[in-house]
């Protein structure tokens, strides 16, 4: 049985090619899920506006929501804040953060599926961590 010839610049798919190799950009690609995002960040802190793919930029968004959960968590837990009224800090910045981000970067939200969708990334997993970590932190800190 003869084996196909590969033609030059016409791309092969594997399984293996597909997990190791995750495009952070058009002309860059890394290896491994957290080279990725530290690259994701990378691109992110850069005081310029850059142009994002929607894929590279749901997933940072996801990321920063899920970062930000974890520090006011730990910070409602240790401050003693507790209600309806921590709870609503933590949705403001859980939205506003991300969103004077994103307006910083001059990225246009209808582009990326408007701000409801850029809003919505990530937010149920972020509050999800976000009451486990103030729950737990509040509890070790003021009940330990």
């Amino acid at each position: 049985m003869a084996s196909p010839t590969k033609q030059r610049g016409a791309k092969t798919s594997t399984a293996k090619n597909d997990v190791d190799e995750l495009p952070v950009s058009k002309d860059l690609r890394v290896k491994g899920s957290e080279a990725r995002i530290i690259l994701l960040c990378r691109k992110a802190i850069n005081s310029k506006p850059t142009p994002w793919d929607k894929e590279d930029l749901l997933d940072f968004l996801y990321w920063m929501r899920q970062i930000i959960a974890i520090l006011a968590g730990v910070a409602w837990g240790l401050v003693p804040l507790t209600g309806l009224y921590a709870l609503l800090g933590f949705m403001a910045l859980m939205i506003g953060a991300p969103f004077v981000w994103y307006q910083s970067q001059r990225i246009d939200e209808e582009e990326f599926g408007g701000h409801g969708n850029l809003a919505s990334e990530g937010s149920a997993p972020a509050l999800a961590l976000f009451l486990l970590v103030w729950i737990v932190v509040y509890t070790f800190v003021h009940f330990g």
